[in-house]
């Protein structure tokens, strides 16, 4: 694991194993609300103390638990006079999500639930430009993952939105699983299939019970292992939730450090786990892609991956007239269906892991293609990380986006009308592009050694050879060679004078070690590594032209 990171260390290994699988279903809690930025001078009251707001304005009243108060309140002053304090209480209208809640909602879960009532999630999701749909009522389990990209949001006790599905007295906790049979069993089903994270829950939280409850009675004895994330827990509270079978995952408060600032450091590094770990557990289908991914760059150097996010029926024609134009460039182009990975449903996560391992991004959006890989794209562009936006739309461009800065910009273009404009378009496009990151690629391998990235910088130095020898086959030939192989890259070379026999075979051994690497995960030294960087330098040099 990487030595960088502080938290992870603290979270068992089977977890962090079904999180890149996609097996882990997080369920928020109320505590976790506290990390939303409130006006000056208030905050929300903890379960408890909300409970007591509601028992002071009831005459003659004596206090016995949250649930009773609430009851209390909805009994004497009705269901809506109950809402309204509940929606004043939580500040509802006025609180906004935090750091915590955005790092949180750039984990790319694909389905959350929770147990409040707020909206601070949906708000959270709705400044990252990702799309976040609630399901409160059953009638929507049906469409909850209508899209690949979306969020369900699984509201168990509904929101304040929705009145009467409140879960917040007596009856509402008592009469739930009878009151809501399709939701609780399409939960239960989750809960059979995911491994479930509780964040913002403490022992005496109503909602927790509930949810216990809901898992006793629909699996017994069939559930899986259950964490809660917790910060500072005492060792009375972890000895009480591992009676209930739920391992607490203890993430100590560093000096200097609030919980809201411990809990984006967190999600922070669980999602560069996540995303840079995804690729070894699925299959790429495509040699070069498959070069890159092997490389397992750091994210400090820029590779050659474009991502393109396209809609279905256009990707064979971008792979027929675009892809050999990228490749000619030096780069290596990608689509999410190049990558088989082992949970389907998660589509997020690998896009999200394509976006960041790529130096270019190509989004073609249409009136069925929604532009969450680009806003995902200018929002990893605005965390520092050089990467370049192509945007290419067959429709006027939408005005929402035309603010934001893309580097290229290909509208009202009908790609089967004029096919031979549009692949100009990109040549010269991909032109610009391979000059700005010529340097970069010269003496990527070199930096990928300095770093002891040995395997990267192997994988490097044959690509940049590469591209090279294909780009100076072309000048010789005077006919572009795209589609060949490295092997008759070679031979090309030597039947035109381009290599010596000693280099020849130089290369037929530095090739054999790096498909050891790729294919079958083999190892390399740091001698073996620098005496392949530097022999395909001497190599690139001898070709220079005089």
């Amino acid at each position: 694991m990487n030595s960088e990171y502080k938290y992870l260390k603290f979270f068992p290994k089977p977890f962090l194993e079904d999180l890149i699988y996609g097996r882990v279903l997080p369920i928020i809690g109320a505590g976790f609300s506290k990390n939303a930025i409130f006006p000056i001078g208030k905050s929300i009251p903890d379960w408890d103390q909300l409970g007591r707001e509601f028992a002071d304005s009831i005459s003659g009243y004596n206090y016995n638990g949250a649930i009773d108060a609430i009851s209390a309140y909805q009994h004497q002053f009705s269901r809506v006079r109950m809402i309204e304090k509940l929606t004043k209480l939580l500040l509802t209208r006025e609180i906004r999500p935090g750091d915590a809640h955005k790092a949180f909602c750039r984990l790319p879960f694909q389905t959350v639930a929770t147990t409040n009532f707020d909206f601070l999630l949906e708000q959270a999701y709705g400044l990252l430009q990702r799309y976040c749909r609630p399901v409160i009522e059953e009638e929507q389990l049906a469409i909850a993952n209508g899209d690949s990209n979306e969020i369900a949001l699984f509201k168990i006790h509904g929101d304040l939105h929705h009145p009467k599905r409140i879960v917040a007295t007596e009856e509402d906790y008592d009469g739930f699983l009878n009151r809501y049979p399709m939701l609780s069993t399409y939960l239960a089903n989750l809960f059979i299939s995911k491994t479930i994270i509780f964040i913002g829950y403490s022992l005496d939280d109503p909602d927790l019970r509930q949810v216990f409850q809901m898992v006793k009675d629909r699996l017994g004895s069939l559930k899986r292992k259950a964490y809660t994330l917790r910060i500072s827990s005492s060792g009375q509270d972890t000895a009480r939730f591992n009676r209930r079978d739920v391992q607490v995952i203890n993430i100590p408060l560093l000096p200097g450090k609030s919980y809201s600032t411990v809990f984006e450091e967190v999600f922070e590094e669980l999602r560069h786990y996540w995303v840079t770990n995804f690729p070894a557990i699925a299959t790429i289908t495509e040699e070069d892609p498959l070069m890159e991914f092997s490389a397992s760059r750091d994210g400090s150097i820029n590779g050659r991956l474009v991502y393109f996010s396209l809609p279905r029926d256009l990707i064979s024609i971008y792979k027929k007239y675009i892809f050999p134009i990228v490749e000619a460039a030096g780069f290596a182009p990608i689509t999410s269906d190049d990558i088989l990975g082992p949970n389907a449903q998660n589509n997020a996560a690998k896009v999200v892991a394509l976006i960041e391992r790529s130096s270019i991004v190509v989004v073609h959006i249409d009136n069925f293609n929604p532009s969450f890989e680009l806003n995902m794209a200018l929002s990893i562009r605005g965390t520092g990380k050089k990467i370049r936006v192509i945007v290419v739309s067959n429709i006027a461009f939408p005005d929402s986006l035309r603010s934001k800065q893309m580097d290229f910009i290909l509208e009202d273009i009908d790609i089967f009308k004029n096919i031979d404009e549009f692949s100009g378009q990109f040549e010269q496009a991909f032109e610009v592009m391979s000059s700005e990151f010529k340097e970069d690629f010269k003496s990527e391998s070199r930096r990928l050694l300095d770093k002891r990235e040995y395997k990267a910088a192997i994988i490097s130095a044959i690509t940049q050879l590469e591209s090279r020898l294909r780009n100076n086959i072309d000048i010789v030939l005077k006919i572009p060679i795209r589609i060949v192989p490295l092997t008759q890259l070679l031979k090309y070379a030597i039947e035109y004078n381009l290599l010596d026999q000693n280099d020849y075979m130089n290369i037929k051994n530095w090739m054999s070690v790096r498909n050891q690497l790729v294919h079958l995960d083999g190892k390399t030294t740091p001698s073996q590594a620098k005496l392949i960087v530097e022999g395909v330098h001497t190599i690139l040099e001898k070709m220079e032209p005089n």
